[in-house]
């Protein structure tokens, strides 16, 4: 709870230097730039899949998330602020059980332009974010009667993280694809690090010689920015 409020604050102290910034820049014009588009993350996973059967599927290692944010461009200040969610599902079944794993990401992040020219921009960035992971198992019972699934015999596992709080260090470039229209692509990457360790829990239950996992992990994404600021510097 305490890390989330630290979140929140650290929004207010982006959006109050982004104003800052603002107001001593030649243009006062705040630009509000979204995108959406796909982000490749690595996350070690080994310690949950050493202590599971080798029956059960294991916990992947990579995922391909889908990923939106928008940017708070501050008029012609090469400071802005980025906000980045990213949400991944991944599936798979062995012997009769289903795995289902959610990852959800959330990171408040300060960028720098180290080149702001009239049709690309080079930056970097660095930042705090959220990860909530959770994996279940489904196991397959067609005999299972009405008597028996009332008295608990349930077929379902589902294994959850507390949150893990990461370190966001990133950079990135983009590029406008037309003079036209205020389209951009961007290529990023960078690395999470994990700030917290978390057992995994059954059901938000702990439970004994549990595993730990964080956050840390590499990450690559390609994006489609709409409203970019590209073309506004005088």
């Amino acid at each position: 709870m305490k890390k989330t409020i630290l979140l929140l604050l650290l929004t207010f102290v982006a959006w109050n230097t982004n104003a800052k910034h603002r107001n001593e820049s030649d243009s006062s014009n705040l630009i509000i730039g979204v995108s959406g588009g796909a982000i490749f993350s690595n996350l070690n996973t080994d310690g949950f899949n050493n202590l599971i059967p080798s029956t059960l599927p294991a916990l992947h290692k990579n995922f391909v998330s889908f990923t939106g944010a928008f940017n708070l461009y501050p008029g012609n200040s090469p400071l802005y602020t980025n906000f980045c969610v990213s949400s991944a599902i991944k599936k798979q079944e062995n012997a009769g059980v289903r795995l289902e794993e959610n990852l959800n990401f959330f990171d408040v992040n300060f960028a720098y332009d180290f080149l702001m020219q009239r049709k690309q921009s080079l930056y970097a960035a660095l930042g705090v974010g959220q990860l909530m992971y959770q994996a279940s198992y489904y196991s397959d019972q067609p005999n299972l009667s009405f008597s028996g699934a009332a008295a608990g015999q349930s077929g379902e596992r589902s294994f959850r993280l507390k949150p893990l709080y990461y370190l966001n260090v990133k950079g990135g470039y983009s590029h406008r694809i037309s003079k036209k229209v205020p389209f951009s692509l961007g290529l990023e990457g960078g690395y999470r690090i994990g700030l917290n360790n978390r057992p995994w829990a059954l059901y938000d239950n702990s439970l004994s010689n549990s595993p730990k996992q964080n956050a840390s992990g590499a990450f690559v994404s390609l994006s489609l920015i709409v409203l970019d600021r590209f073309g506004k510097k005088k």
